[in-house]
């Protein structure tokens, strides 16, 4: 059995350009794995503060084009037809979790200190 992890992580080139397209391109071009033997497991990083945002909310709830960047990132993996999302969290923790509670599909996992990507990749994984 095998399995593919794909991580998505709110950096700031992430805000510089439109999400949407890149999300939609991105999900489109990894679709062909569907056809594959493998369990797709989708880790979504979320953890970050987003300071340089300016801002209380925590960066993955700021609305574009009528939604959470966290809903565009999460209907993009959806689309790939993953087993599971894991989504990292952890400035705004429960802010973010009550936001989606009523997704009671998604896994989540708290990045207390925010050490790194690898870090954060290693909060989703199983013990």
């Amino acid at each position: 059995m095998s399995y593919l992890f794909f991580c998505y992580s709110f950096g700031l080139d992430s805000l510089s350009r439109s999400i949407r397209p890149n999300l939609n391109k991105l999900s489109s071009n990894l679709a062909p794995i569907n056809g594959l033997n493998m369990n797709l497991d989708i880790v979504i990083l979320a953890a970050g503060r987003g300071t340089r945002m300016n801002s209380k909310i925590p960066k993955v709830l700021h609305q574009i084009g009528g939604n959470s960047m966290l809903s565009h990132v999460l209907n993009a993996a959806r689309k790939l037809g993953s087993r599971r999302i894991h989504i990292v969290v952890g400035y705004g923790a429960e802010q973010i979790k009550t936001e989606f509670s009523y997704d009671t599909e998604l896994q989540w996992a708290l990045q207390e200190e925010q050490l790194g990507t690898g870090h954060a990749v290693m909060q989703a994984m199983p013990i």
